[in-house]
Formats: structure tokens, sequence, C-alpha cells
């Protein structure tokens, strides 16, 4: 399908400038939208973030990837790295495309990948969705936090106000008290939209208990599908193939519902 393609720039709720890609579909009319969020230490030019975008974009859908505040070329600064920073990014996404001239906004539907997937659960908890698709999602947040600082170096955060991440950024303790509002597994309950989660049986990043426990807490209009065999980013082609094509039957069969 011929398409079109550009870079996009749009404001964060501080008012800095967030960055995206966004492909269009050739045509008249106004097309179904899907807003991509990368995870946590990634960002939209990520291999599996451009690979999901890509496929999506051939299937006739108005397509964007966007790096979140503090991310990849956007302005902010990853230090101030919040949960609540990253939902309002995904509003202003959203936000962005229901004032394109071309996306129907009544069928606007978020793709996130591990942190992206809560992210995209918790934003389409307070945002009319049409659909949700969570990809390696994690279910906690305090889990997230133990799954990537060991405890004496998160009584060193809270000790001295802020964390090494990697050897070139930092966290403030920001991120430690803004999880605490957010709860995963009672935002998926609250979705009035149909959930699409995906998880690898193979995932030594996120396990997949983390998917049996979204899909527990959520209502019924909800969809668990396990990859046998799949990595956390589902590296192998075949794995990738069966996510790309599950994914998108699931957002032309929801296209169809009112």
């Amino acid at each position: 399908m011929p398409m079109i393609q550009e870079t996009v720039t749009f404001l964060n709720s501080k008012g800095e400038q967030l960055h995206g890609v966004i492909r269009v579909p050739e045509g008249n009319g106004k097309f179904p939208a899907v807003v991509i969020c990368h995870g946590f230490d990634s960002n939209k030019d990520n291999e599996f973030i451009f690979s999901l975008w890509d496929n999506i974009s051939r299937a006739g859908f108005v397509c964007m990837r966007f790096d979140f505040t503090g991310h990849g070329e956007s302005k902010g600064s990853f230090r101030d790295f919040t949960i609540t920073q990253e939902i309002r990014d995904v509003k202003n996404a959203v936000e962005l495309l229901k004032t394109s001239g071309v996306v129907n906004e009544k069928k606007i539907f978020l793709i996130g990948h591990s942190l992206g997937a809560s992210v995209a659960i918790l934003a389409a908890s307070e945002e009319k969705i049409k659909a949700v698709v969570a990809i390696s999602g994690i279910a906690r947040l305090d889990d997230f936090i133990s799954s990537k600082f060991s405890e004496h170096q998160i009584a060193e955060w809270k000790r001295k106000g802020y964390v090494q991440f990697y050897d070139f950024d930092e966290l403030s303790t920001e991120l430690l008290k803004d999880i605490e509002k957010h709860d995963i597994l009672s935002a998926a309950g609250r979705l009035k939209c149909p959930l699409l989660i995906m998880h690898g049986t193979d995932d030594t990043s996120v396990p997949s208990e983390n998917a049996k426990e979204i899909f527990y807490h959520a209502k019924d209009i909800r969809k668990l599908e396990l990859i046998e065999g799949a990595d956390h980013r589902f590296t192998a082609p075949a794995h990738r193939e069966e996510l790309i094509s599950m994914i998108t039957g699931f957002l032309a069969a929801n296209l169809k519902m009112k």
C-alpha cells in the first residue's frame, strides 16, 4: 500500500519537544491509527519497535512511533523519568493524531512493548481508545524496579536522591514515589476496550507470568496469546511473523466492531 512518511514534533505536558515518525496511507478520507509505545531503556528507533511500525503501517493504518520524554531524540531529562509523564506523553501523541485531519478519532489503537505495554494500559484506562495490544508487558511496577536494581541500589537511591543507571544516566527518587500512584492490574480491570495480551514463553526479561496476571485482572473483552519459545523481543523470524499476524488480525477484527 502506498504511504506518506513524515517526521513530526509535538509538545509534552511540560512544553518540551517530543519526536516521532508517522506513516499515512495515500488516499482520501480518515484512517484508523496506531500509536506504538517503546519500553523503558529503548526508543522509537529500536529494531523491534521499527518492525512493529513498519508492518502495521502496511496494513492500512496511520502508524506512529515516538520517543518518550528524555528518550531518543525527544527533549527532557531521563533523570526525571516517571510513569505519570509517560502516560501524559501517550495522551499528547493521541491528541496529535486526533487533530491531524487524516485520522478517524474513534479508531485509535495503542500498542506497547515491555514497560510501554504497561503505560499503554494505564493510558487507555483514562482515555477513549479503540483497543490495546500489550506485548511482553509488566504487571507490577515494584517488580519492574526490583528487576533493574538490587536492594542495595534501591536503598542508596533513597538515601542519595538518585541512582546511577548504566554508566551515563541517573534516575531521581521521583520514580519511586510515582510508581506508588499507578496500579497496572487495576487499570487493566478498568479498561472499556478490548485488550490483546501477547508474551513469549521464553522471555527472561519479563516472565510470561506477567501476561497471565494482566489477563486475570482484565475484563471479559481480553485475549491472551503466549507464543511458545519466543523471547522478550520475538527475535526469531517465525515468532516475529506470528506476533505481527496476530496483531494485524486483532486490529482488523476490532475495526469491524462498533
